[in-house]
């Protein structure tokens, strides 16, 4: 349902709002642990709407087995490698070398080598915690928004 809120509700809220950028240049979404999962599938499967994509200590894949996350988002990318490469600015991933769910970021490491997808990753100090994503948010907000690729 997140996809469907954030496009239908959260982005008009906000552009009513707030003075901001309503163009994908001008738009980043990123989230931590099951929210980078969410924030994987919406930048994926609507490619019009974010050029910036952060997943901190998340992934691109549904490792979780949420059941509404089929991973049609991935499978849309993987179908057109060099275009998601090309239209994306930043795609950002993080972890700490202590998460329990380290091996699946090491897996989507290859996944990204692969197909092509550039990438900065972080791997810092600590487990699946907010000592990790204070961290990585502070090292993608200082990535966002530079003119050149």
């Amino acid at each position: 349902l997140y996809p469907d809120f954030l496009k239908k509700d959260l982005l008009p809220f906000v552009e009513r709002n707030y003075p901001v950028r309503t163009d994908r240049e001008g738009r980043a979404v990123a989230g931590l642990s099951m929210g980078s999962m969410q924030a994987a599938m919406v930048a994926f499967s609507c490619p019009e709407l974010f050029a910036w994509i952060g997943l901190f200590s998340g992934f691109l894949r549904n490792y979780i087995g949420v059941e509404e996350a089929d991973e049609s988002h991935l499978r849309k990318a993987l179908q057109n490698p060099e275009e998601f490469a090309n239209q994306n600015r930043l795609l950002f991933r993080s972890i700490g070398k202590q998460d329990v769910f380290f091996r699946f970021f090491l897996e989507e490491d290859q996944l990204c080598s692969d197909y092509g997808f550039p990438c900065v990753r972080r791997i810092y100090e600590g487990g699946h915690d907010w000592n990790v994503w204070r961290r990585s948010a502070c090292d993608f907000l200082q990535l966002l928004f530079w003119e050149e690729k």
